[in-house]
């Protein structure tokens, strides 16, 4: 059991932002769920005459749910929506308990059932988080059965309330289980179509997503851009074999990835030998210090056979004219056969090559 709870958590961990989305899109329907329940329960309260005295807790309820709704879909309040959701699920916890104990102290409990039920299975969070409030509903509500209904109702609520606890946990935890495995597949499945497994950086595929993103104003597009080319790369893998390229290519995205370049810098390798980056948050200046920074940076790569080097060309991002980022990878790149045409191991800026 152990060890499928230290399971549990590792998927939690892994899958972080998959479980904020699912849980972000979850509170909303949460709380409609609870409008439609109080609207439903005000028109039965006009035709079973005995629910009259409790359409004050529904309308309450009702406006209530309203304004958790809107509050779920304020932008900066949505990192909360776990939080949310466990107010959502104890407001409408609260009608049924004034159901159960105060409009029908005479009868056994039924939609408190339902609740204790379906609240472990419905969204992600920590098992035993989702236990203990579990726990404490149902303990809240035997005692209040007791104090208002008698011992042989509060016993019969209480047997009942049990065997919905322990059924809506049993079944919560695989319930997560099977979400969180299905949240890794997909995880892992967009990593693999996304990344490039030798060097571990963003593929082309990557590439011309973040593109199509950044085009459609969804994402803020970098200040420079550069194209990396590691130099008589072809030389190098016919000499020392296909398997010391590869570990070639595999030091020098490390090398881009594990480095702090002093700016937010995102790397994806082109094809073959070529990467490209983006890089924001950076001046002209910046932009050419960082280029030259790279290329010592891989001057220093140690690798069995021998060292390696890199051309670089690289172009700010200041023409608001364009708006291709493809177009801005093209400059980079004639910048960076200009590099190569200099001598190699060297960083050209697209600005000069023009010149």
């Amino acid at each position: 059991m152990k060890l499928k709870k230290n399971k549990i958590q590792h998927l939690i961990e892994e899958n972080q932002e998959a479980i904020k989305k699912y849980n972000v899109n979850f509170c909303p329907k949460l709380a409609t769920i609870g409008i439609i329940i109080s609207m439903i329960a005000m028109c039965g309260s006009f035709i079973y005459l005995d629910l009259k005295e409790a359409r004050l807790m529904y309308g309450l309820i009702g406006v209530i749910c309203v304004v958790l709704l809107c509050l779920s879909k304020v932008e900066k309040l949505r990192r909360y929506a776990v939080i949310w959701i466990y107010v959502e699920f104890f407001v409408l916890y609260l009608l049924v308990l004034y159901l159960s104990v105060i409009v029908s102290p005479d009868k056994s409990a039924a939609s408190i059932l339902v609740v204790l039920t379906i609240f472990p299975i419905t969204f992600i969070d920590k098992p035993g988080r989702l236990i203990a409030v579990d726990v404490f509903m149902y303990l809240m509500h035997t005692i209040a059965s007791f104090i208002c209904k008698g011992t042989s109702l509060g016993t019969l609520d209480m047997i009942n309330c049990l065997i919905a606890v322990v059924v809506g946990c049993f079944c919560g935890f695989y319930v997560l289980e099977t979400k969180l495995q299905n949240f890794n597949l997909s995880r892992l499945l967009a990593y693999e179509k996304e990344t490039d497994i030798l060097t571990t950086l963003g593929n082309r595929r990557k590439l011309v997503q973040t593109i199509f993103v950044i085009e459609k104003g969804e994402m803020e597009g970098p200040d420079g851009v550069m194209l990396f080319d590691i130099d008589r790369f072809k030389q190098y893998n016919d000499r020392f074999g296909h398997q010391a390229g590869d570990m070639c290519l595999r030091a020098f995205g490390k090398m881009l990835k594990e480095t702090d370049w002093g700016a937010k810098a995102t790397f994806y390798r082109y094809g073959g030998e070529e990467f490209v980056g983006f890089l924001w948050g950076v001046q002209e200046e910046e932009l050419g210090v960082i280029a030259e920074k790279i290329r010592k940076r891989t001057e220093e790569i140690v690798l069995e056979h021998e060292n390696i080097t890199t051309s670089i060309g690289y172009v700010f991002c200041k023409d608001a004219s364009v708006i291709s980022y493809e177009k801005w990878i093209g400059r980079a790149d004639k910048a960076a056969y200009a590099a190569k045409k200099n001598g190699r191991n060297c960083t050209v800026a697209y600005e000069k090559y023009m010149n």
